[in-house]
């Protein structure tokens, strides 16, 4: 493999060599491409970023990721996005 030589890297036309290393580390994520499987319920597993989330936060949450109409359609047990048919919600 040849090394490279010269590299200019632009962010919005501007080279990154005259940004702040601080503030461009704090523009960069990572999203990996190996999906995380949890055991749970699929409200178990949109709770993990906050625990104490009420079911109707976790409906928007889901809402907001585009997955409700697709968690609505997954059997009951797993779903429980419908508060009706969420017997055990957590509540704080």
């Amino acid at each position: 493999m040849e090394a490279i030589e010269c590299v200019l890297i632009l962010l919005d036309d501007v080279d990154i060599r005259h940004l702040s290393v601080e503030w461009l580390r704090r523009q960069i994520g990572l999203v990996s491409q190996e999906p995380n499987l949890f055991a749970g319920t699929v409200v178990e597993n949109i709770r993990i970023g906050k625990p104490e989330a009420e079911l109707e936060e976790v409906e928007q949450s889901a809402k907001q990721a585009d997955a409700h109409n697709f968690i609505l359609n997954l059997p009951e047990v797993n779903s429980c996005l419908n508060i009706s048919h969420c017997p055990h919600s957590h509540s704080t």
